[in-house]
C-alpha cells in the first residue's frame, strides 16, 4: 500500500473501481444481515440493557454480543477488498492511524490495567462498524433492505417510548443481568436512546412525507410528547441543530417547519389557559415556564422553583471542573498530551448514586482528547470531518440526477448523526455500545451508498438485475 495525496492507496485501487458487482451465495449473506439487523436493532431499542448482554452469560465475565458480532465479520472479511473500495469513498490513512493506534494503545493499557481498558477502548473498537456497514451495504437490494428495516424500526422505537410512564414497572418485571460494575441490570425498560429515536420517526415524516398534514401533525406529536415527557436538556440541542440543518439542506421544508413550531406554540398555549397537568421524567409538570427555565439549565442558570431544573443547572460546574481537571493532568506530562492518558483508568473520581465511579467525562469530545491524546484526536477529527465531506458530494449527486429518494435516505441517516453529535456534547454518548456500534454502522452503509451512486448501480435510472444480496466476493471471506 502507498500514501498519495493524503489517502492510503491498496494495491489494485484502479481495477477495483471498474470491477463489477460479484454476486455471492445470497442465502449465506441473507442470514449475516438478518443478524445484523437485529444485533443493531436490539441496540438502539433495548440500549444499556442489551448492553449487558454476554455470551456466555456468567456474572461479570463472557464476551458482549457487539463484540462477538463484530469479531465474526471482520474474520470473513477480505480486507484488501474492502479497503480498496472504502478508499474510493474517504480518505484511508486517518482510518488506519485510529485503528491501529488506538487498538494497540488498548492493548498495551490492558497489561496495566486490566479488563476495564478494554471496556474503556469501547470507541475505537467498536468503530471498525464502519467496515461492517460498508460490507453489509454490497449490493443495492441489501440497502433498500435497509431502508425498509429503519422505518420500522422508528415505529417499534416510538411505541416502546410511550411506555415511559410505566418504566418502574417494566424495570420490576424485566429479568435482570449482573453489569460488569457488579450491579443488576434490568433487561428491558432502559429507554437512554428511545426519545433520540422518536425525534428521527417525527424528522423522518417532515422528510419522506412533508406534503401530507397528517405527517406533519405526527412530527408535532412526537416532538411535542418526547420534550413534554422525557425533559431532557440535550434535546433542545437536537432540535436546534436539527431545524437548522433542514433549512440549509431541504429549504422546500420551510412550511412544515414552520408548522411545528405554529402548532407547538398553539399546544403550549392550550396547556397554559387549560392548566393541563404533564408530569415528565424530572417530576415536573410541562409549561412554558418549565421550558424556559429548562433551557436555560444548559448554561448553569438554575430555579429554585423547579428541583429537577436546579440538579440539571449544578450538573454544568460539575462537568466542567471534570474537564478542568483532566486538561490540567494532560498538560503536566507531555506524553499525556500527545498519547492520552489511556485507557483504564477512570477519567473523573466522581461516584454516582449506585457506588460506582464516573469513568467518563460526561463529553465524548473530551473523552476522546484524554483517552487517546493529541496523535488520535487529529486522527478522530480528520475521519468525522472525512465522513461528511463524503456524505455531502454524494447528497449533492443525488440532487444533480434529481433524486428525491436518495436525497431522503443521505438526510434521515444524518438526522440519526446529529443526534449523537450533540447527545456528545453532555453525554458519554461515543463510549456507550449502543450508540457507536449504530452510528458506526449506519456511516458505513452512507459510504457503500456514495460507492454504488457512483457507480450507476443505484439511483434513479439503476435497474434491479435480479440477483440475490451479494456482497463484493465469494463466501466465506466478505468484501
Amino acid at each position: 500500500m502507498v500514501v498519495h495525496g493524503g489517502r492510503l492507496h491498496w494495491p489494485g485501487d484502479a481495477a477495483l473501481a471498474d470491477m463489477p458487482p460479484v454476486a455471492g451465495p445470497g442465502r449465506i449473506e441473507r442470514w449475516r444481515n438478518t443478524i445484523l439487523l437485529l444485533i443493531v436493532g436490539l441496540y438502539l431499542l433495548f440500549n444499556y440493557g442489551f448492553m449487558q448482554v454476554r455470551i456466555p452469560p456468567v456474572a461479570g465475565g463472557g464476551l458482549p454480543v457487539g463484540e462477538i458480532v463484530l469479531m465474526l465479520s471482520l474474520l470473513t472479511m477480505n480486507f484488501t477488498g474492502v479497503l480498496g473500495r472504502l478508499g474510493t469513498t474517504v480518505a484511508l490513512l486517518p482510518l488506519a492511524m485510529w485503528w491501529a493506534f488506538g487498538v494497540s494503545r488498548a492493548l498495551f493499557d490492558f497489561a496495566l490495567h486490566g479488563a476495564w481498558a478494554l471496556r474503556d477502548a469501547a470507541h475505537v473498537v467498536e468503530s471498525l462498524f464502519l467496515l461492517v456497514g460498508f460490507v453489509f451495504a454490497s449490493h443495492p437490494r441489501t440497502v433498500e433492505r435497509f431502508y425498509a428495516w429503519l422505518p420500522k424500526l422508528l415505529i417499534v422505537c416510538v411505541l416502546y417510548g410511550f411506555l415511559l410512564p410505566v418504566q418502574r414497572d417494566i424495570w420490576l418485571l424485566s429479568p435482570t443481568i449482573t453489569s460488569g460494575t457488579g450491579y443488576d441490570t434490568p433487561l428491558f425498560g432502559s429507554m437512554l436512546t428511545t426519545p433520540f429515536l422518536t425525534i428521527t420517526a417525527a424528522f423522518y415524516l417532515l422528510i419522506f412525507h412533508s406534503r401530507k398534514l397528517s405527517a406533519n401533525l405526527g412530527a408535532v406529536v412526537l416532538i411535542g410528547y418526547t420534550v413534554a415527557v422525557w425533559q431532557a436538556r440535550t434535546l433542545y440541542l437536537v432540535l436546534i441543530a436539527l431545524f437548522a440543518f433542514m433549512m440549509l439542506y431541504r429549504r422546500s421544508s420551510a412550511g412544515s417547519l414552520g408548522f411545528v413550531v405554529y402548532v407547538s406554540a398553539i399546544g403550549l398555549a392550550l396547556i397554559a389557559l387549560l392548566g393541563l397537568q404533564f408530569q415528565g421524567r424530572l417530576g415536573a409538570s410541562f409549561d412554558f415556564n418549565f421550558l424556559v427555565h429548562h433551557f436555560l439549565a444548559i448554561f448553569g442558570i438554575g430555579s429554585s422553583e423547579y428541583e429537577g431544573v436546579t440538579s440539571a443547572a449544578q450538573g454544568v460546574d460539575q462537568r466542567l471542573d471534570w474537564w478542568t481537571s483532566i486538561f490540567q493532568r494532560m498538560l503536566a506530562d507531555p506524553f499525556h498530551l500527545l498519547l492520552g492518558l489511556g485507557y483504564g483508568v477512570p477519567l473523573t473520581d466522581f461516584h454516582g448514586g449506585s457506588g460506582a465511579i464516573v469513568r467518563e467525562p460526561h463529553n465524548s469530545y473530551i473523552s476522546v482528547v484524554a483517552r487517546t491524546g493529541i496523535i488520535g484526536a487529529v486522527c478522530w477529527v480528520m475521519i468525522i470531518v472525512g465522513l461528511l465531506r463524503r456524505w455531502h458530494l454524494t447528497f449533492r449527486r443525488c440532487r444533480e440526477l434529481g433524486w428525491r429518494l436518495g436525497e431522503n435516505r443521505l438526510m434521515i441517516m444524518m438526522v440519526y448523526f446529529i443526534s449523537m453529535f450533540v447527545l456528545a456534547i453532555g453525554e458519554d454518548g461515543f463510549e456507550k455500545p449502543y450508540n457507536v456500534i449504530p452510528f458506526y454502522f449506519f456511516w458505513g452503509i452512507v459510504l457503500r451508498f456514495g460507492y454504488l451512486l457512483e457507480r450507476g448501480e443505484i439511483g434513479p435510472e439503476a435497474e434491479d438485475d435480479g440477483s440475490p444480496e451479494s456482497g463484493d466476493a465469494p463466501q466465506p471471506r466478505a468484501r
